[in-house]
């Protein structure tokens, strides 16, 4: 078997993982140190040390850094199950119920849940019960960061990010077609198999229907690394048996995305079964790689850059989209304009004054960087 990239040998290493498999040593022209931080930046750096364990010839002071990496993964998981323990004693002591369908619940589909790493622990609560619920954690001693009538999100002393959502997806975000998120799944809780609980569940062909919308919506705009597909080849493989199929193609297709849905679970099985792909995966294998975990912006100024339909003056246009952007995003990112009932202009003036000072300055530069950079020819 032949490796044309440090990629292509981290999901041999994945795949081998899964199976329980000895992989091949890597070949002399790729470098296992890359191998490692592309497998931290995807977050899969911890299942493919499974791997890495088996090999023959591996630098020991890289081996020792990967080790103490996966180790450090297992503390991690072990700890965050107790954050999300402590959250639901306090929640649910004051009759808040809550519903869980994103890494805490599909974790549990892995090998062993330590082998799925999650960078936060996301609830959905009932909306009339954000606030409160907010309130319930600042007194467990989480620093509030963002909060608006969707969404809350804060971090305690540990460092570990928590976040509240009152449905699936939050309303703003949109597919690539201009197809709401939200239109293909809402109102959570109707989604309950046991509504009357407040340890709320969905079935699991909701569970699979979420992660794959989850998935493209990232996919669609900032890209979805390779942790995401793995998630949908562990689901498919695992619930493949209990979902209706028919009726998750009705939604994809009523959303105009089935098509590249189907590309990315063909992806899937190309990379972790062994399948033969159908149709050229080339293109849906760069947008993974270059996302990393949580996709990346250099993705998302190259897809809207290729799909302004006239060329000319196109990064102008970019330009202009991204600093005028809608008063429903800007009450997202800056609470200060929603408080105040700011209209749309004042909005955009707020955000201009403060972004220089704001966490997001180096986000910003980076996609100046980007867009420069990004040929559309």
């Amino acid at each position: 078997m032949s490796f044309k990239t440090e990629y292509h040998y981290l999901i041999h290493l994945i795949k081998c993982a899964l199976e329980n498999t000895i992989p091949q040593e890597i070949p002399k022209h790729l470098s296992l140190e890359k191998v490692f931080l592309y497998g931290r930046q995807h977050e899969v750096a911890n299942i493919a040390f499974l791997s890495i364990d088996k090999l023959e010839f591996v630098d020991k002071e890289l081996y020792n850094k990967w080790k103490t990496y996966y180790y450090a993964s297992i503390k991690r998981d072990i700890e965050q199950e107790n954050v999300l323990q402590e959250i639901l004693n306090a929640l649910h002591k004051e009759n808040i119920r809550t519903l869980q369908v994103q890494g805490t619940v599909v974790k549990n589909y892995y090998p062993s849940s330590d082998l799925r790493m999650m960078t936060d622990i996301d609830l959905i609560v009932d909306k009339q019960n954000l606030k409160k619920a907010s309130l319930i954690l600042q007194n467990l001693g989480y620093d509030l960061d963002e909060e608006n009538q969707e969404e809350w999100s804060g971090k305690n002393k540990q460092g570990y990010l928590v976040e509240l959502h009152t449905d699936f997806f939050y309303s703003v975000r949109t597919f690539q077609n201009g197809i709401r998120c939200s239109s293909a799944l809402n109102n959570a809780f109707n989604y309950a198999v046991d509504k009357n609980s407040l340890n709320c569940k969905v079935d699991t062909t909701t569970l699979y229907l979420f992660n794959l919308l989850h998935c493209l919506k990232h996919y669609l705009s900032g890209g979805a690394g390779i942790r995401r597909i793995l998630d949908l080849y562990i689901l498919q493989e695992k619930l493949q048996k209990d979902i209706d199929k028919e009726h998750i193609d009705r939604v994809l297709t009523s959303c105009k995305v089935k098509n590249i849905a189907n590309r990315l679970v063909m992806l899937a099985y190309y990379w972790f079964n062994g399948n033969s792909a159908e149709i050229d995966l080339r293109g849906g294998e760069e947008i993974v790689f270059l996302s990393k975990n949580h996709g990346d912006r250099s993705v998302l100024v190259k897809r809207k850059l290729t799909r302004q339909k006239g060329k000319k003056f196109a990064k102008i246009r970019y330009i202009f989209s991204r600093i005028f952007i809608s008063k429903e995003l800007c009450y997202k990112y800056y609470p200060f304009c929603k408080k105040h009932k700011y209209p749309t202009f004042l909005c955009w003036i707020h955000r201009l004054i403060v972004l220089p000072f704001s966490k997001r300055k180096k986000g910003v530069a980076k996609e100046i960087k980007d867009l420069k950079d990004t040929n559309i020819k």
